[in-house]
């Protein structure tokens, strides 16, 4: 089964959003050190839903790590993400 040009085109634009987003949200666990889901989607303007999935893809390869927890603001425990450098977490 061949695929239609626009699909490929389509396929070819969404991992580019896809990867643009992943280096925003990386960008924003390096600049900050240690950030939670819901700063990052904050100081990003976007809805968690954006966030989450590219935490995971980072997580994942290995570019950051769960660094720590801390309390939201109605008391409960968020995780906190870092960056990983390849000597190891910064």
């Amino acid at each position: 089964m061949e695929m239609h040009q626009n699909s490929l085109d389509a396929y070819t634009e969404i991992r580019e959003i896809k990867g643009e987003c992943r280096k925003k949200v990386h960008d924003m666990i390096r600049k900050h050190r240690a950030i939670t889901a819901k700063e990052i989607a904050k100081k990003l303007g976007w809805e968690i839903n954006c966030v989450t999935p590219r935490i995971c893809e980072l997580r994942d390869i290995g570019a950051i790590v769960e660094g720590g927890n801390t309390k939201n603001e109605n008391g409960f425990n968020v995780t906190l993400y870092a960056p990983v450098d390849r000597g190891g977490v910064v």
